[in-house]
């Protein structure tokens, strides 16, 4: 689970076909609390980091897998 305290703030993936405006409308609707993301996983730790990325490429859990950097 995600802390409620964790949003969305950017993304540095690409949006190819997306025009620009509509896709910064979607990020702030997520950043707001608007638009829930589906979360398969969260991965605590840069070590998990490679999990983080095979579970999402295996494509067996629906959603996103997050890292989170525990302080």
């Amino acid at each position: 689970m995600i802390p409620g305290w964790v949003r969305l703030t950017r993304y540095a993936g690409e949006a190819a076909g997306l025009p620009a405006d509509v896709f910064a409308h979607q990020l702030q609707a997520v950043a707001e609390g608007h638009l829930k993301v589906p979360v398969a996983k969260v991965h605590h730790g840069l070590a998990q980091a490679p999990d983080a990325r095979g579970d999402a490429e295996s494509g067996i859990t629906p959603g996103k897998h997050v890292v989170v950097l525990d302080g």
